[in-house]
């Protein structure tokens, strides 16, 4: 099973202005992105990392030069949509590596959860404050997330025992933010 990750969006928009340049870049990436069995994977190689990363600015720079015809056949606002999506599949490229390898339980692996896990939910919260920002002023959002996700401090419990800390989650990430303007239900 494949994660559809942010790029492939941003693929799939790319499609509208340049359908074979989209597919070219689409068959490029399938050998790049991880696998993922019942959601769990590790980093990838080495090789495999440095081909997503490439992909992902191979994306980019087709978005900016289709840009004009993209706009014209959608909205500014699906671009912009489209490039977050891109930018998503960045900070994805930035976490994953690292992600202790699938299985690994010992202190070091838990340690590097807790980097993971803070790369992750801070890329999450950031998410959260530019779709906010594109509400505008009086705008509003409503997000859903995991329990621990929407926590506003640091992940607890015993399974985090081996671990040197405990990771910030999402939510903390989003009080910092919008302190008091923030709900968490």
């Amino acid at each position: 099973r494949r994660v559809l990750f942010r790029s492939d969006s941003a693929v799939m928009f790319l499609s509208r202005a340049d359908p074979a340049g989209a597919q070219k870049i689409r068959e490029s990436l399938s050998d790049a992105l991880p696998r993922t069995d019942a959601g769990e994977f590790g980093s990838l190689t080495a090789a495999a990392q440095t081909e997503f990363e490439k992909n992902i600015k191979v994306i980019a720079v087709a978005l900016q030069k289709n840009r004009k015809n993209l706009i014209a056949r959608s909205s500014v606002e699906e671009y912009a949509w489209a490039l977050r999506n891109l930018e998503t599949a960045r900070q994805f490229a930035k976490c994953l590596p690292l992600t202790p390898p699938a299985g690994a339980t010992d202190a070091k692996a838990w340690n590097a959860w807790v980097v993971t896990f803070e790369c992750r939910d801070s890329a999450m919260a950031k998410n959260v404050q530019w779709a906010l920002e594109q509400e505008g002023q009086q705008g509003r959002l409503l997000v859903f997330a995991h329990n621990g996700h929407v926590m506003s401090w640091k992940e607890d419990g015993p399974r985090w025992s081996q671990a040197h800390s405990r990771p910030p989650m999402m939510g903390l990430f989003l009080r910092r933010m919008y302190g008091k303007d923030l709900y968490i239900i």
